[in-house]
C-alpha cells in the first residue's frame, strides 16, 4: 500500500523510520517509493476532535499543512514495524511513545522545508543562502499574505507557540527581546504544488494554551481568546501586531549586505516595502477563509451541530448566524 495520507499505514508499507528531533514524539515514515513519505507527530492531549479541529483551521488557510489523527490500526502497524525492526533507534523510540498519553497525527512531508532558527543560524556562521531564499519566499506574490493567512489561523486556534498574542513579548534572539515572535524554529516555507517556496503552517497546537480546545466552552477568565484579532473592527489590533511581526523578522533574518549608495537608498531591510500592510492583508483573507471552512462544515448543507465553544467564538469575532449555522449545540 502506498504511503499517504488517504491510505491506512501499515506494517508493508513503511521502508524506515527517523527521528526529526530527537528526544521528541516527531518522526519520518519513508515509503518504498523514493520520495514518498509522513511526518508523524505526537500531540500531549487525548481530545482527538479538538486537535482535528484545530488542524482543519490551519488546512483551511495553509492546505500543505494538513494533519491527519490516526486510527487505532495505524498506532498497531507502527508498533508492529517498530517492533520487527529492534535494530532501529527510531523504532525503539516510537515504541516509548506509543506508550504514552496523547494524540498522533499524521501530514505530508514537506517538500523542501526550510526552518528560520536554521536559516539564521546557517547565516550567523555565514551561510545566508536560506534567510535569502526565505526573504524570497515572502517578498514573493502572495508570500506575505501567506503568512498572515497563517497567523489568522494560529489566532483562532490560540497557538501562541509561533507568534505570541499575549501582549508579553516574544522570545530573546541573540540578545534582543523579540516583540512577538516566540518561537523562531516554528516559522517554516517549503515548495507548493507547483514547486514555489511559500509559508506553511506546520506546528498549531499549543499544548500550553487557554483556548486550545476549540471545541470546549469559551473561558476567557485566565487570558483574552487572540482570534478576536480577526473581527473586522479589531482593524487596529491586526495593523500593530502585523508591524511586530515584519520589525522580528527582520530583526531574525539580519540585514542585507549594500554598499553605501544602495543603503542610502533603499535600506538593508530584507522585506517588502509593503510587508506589513500585506500581512494585514492575509490575515484578513485568512479570516474570511476559516469563516467559509466553519461555514462549509457546520452550514445548513452538512446538518452537523456547531460545538459550544465554536459557537461562543464565532460569537465573539461577529460571524455566528442562524442561516449560517442552524444547528447549535445546547452544552
Amino acid at each position: 500500500m502506498p504511503l499517504d495520507l488517504n491510505t491506512l499505514i501499515e506494517p508493508s508499507s513503511i521502508f524506515s523510520i527517523k527521528a526529526l528531533s530527537p528526544g521528541h514524539p516527531v518522526y519520518l515514515l519513508e515509503g518504498w517509493t523514493l520520495g514518498t513519505g509522513l511526518v508523524i507527530k505526537q500531540e500531549s492531549t487525548i481530545a482527538a476532535k479538538n486537535v482535528k479541529t484545530n488542524a482543519m483551521i490551519m488546512h483551511a488557510v495553509s492546505p500543505g499543512a494538513t494533519a491527519v489523527p490516526l486510527k487505532p490500526a495505524e498506532l498497531q502497524a507502527l508498533r508492529t514495524w517498530s517492533t520487527a525492526n529492534p535494530e532501529s533507534t527510531a523504532a525503539r523510540a516510537v515504541v516509548s511513545d506509543l506508550a504514552q498519553t496523547g494524540t498522533w497525527l499524521k501530514m505530508k512531508a514537506a517538500q523542501g522545508l526550510i526552518d528560520l532558527k536554521g536559516a539564521a543560524n546557517a547565516a550567523l556562521a555565514g551561510d545566508k543562502s536560506d534567510v535569502r531564499l526565505i526573504a524570497k519566499a515572502l517578498n514573493a506574490p502572495g508570500g506575505l499574505e501567506a503568512l498572515g493567512s497563517i497567523i489568522a489561523a494560529d489566532a483562532f486556534n490560540a497557538n501562541n507557540d509561533r507568534f505570541a498574542f499575549d501582549g508579553q513579548g516574544g522570545m530573546n534572539w541573540q540578545g534582543t527581546r523579540l516583540q512577538c515572535l516566540a518561537n523562531v524554529g516554528n516559522v517554516f516555507i517549503a515548495a507548493n504544488k507547483s514547486g514555489a517556496m511559500t509559508p506553511i503552517g506546520l506546528d498549531t497546537w499549543d499544548p500550553g494554551s487557554q483556548h486550545k480546545d476549540l471545541r470546549d466552552p469559551l473561558n476567557e477568565q485566565l487570558a483574552r481568546w487572540p482570534g478576536r484579532l480577526l473581527a473586522d473592527p479589531a482593524k487596529a489590533d491586526r495593523t500593530a501586531f502585523a508591524d511586530m511581526v515584519v520589525d522580528d523578522l527582520e530583526a531574525v533574518l539580519g540585514p542585507r549586505n549594500r554598499n553605501v549608495f544602495a543603503k542610502a537608498l533603499v535600506g538593508t531591510d530584507r522585506l517588502d516595502k509593503q510587508a506589513k500592510p500585506r500581512v494585514v492583508t492575509g490575515i484578513e483573507a485568512g479570516a474570511r477563509k476559516i469563516r467559509d471552512y466553519l461555514k462549509h462544515r457546520y452550514g445548513p448543507a452538512s446538518r452537523q451541530t456547531l460545538p459550544v465553544g465554536l459557537a461562543q467564538r464565532l460569537g465573539a469575532v461577529g460571524w455566528l448566524s442562524r442561516a449560517d449555522f442552524p444547528l447549535l449545540a445546547t452544552r
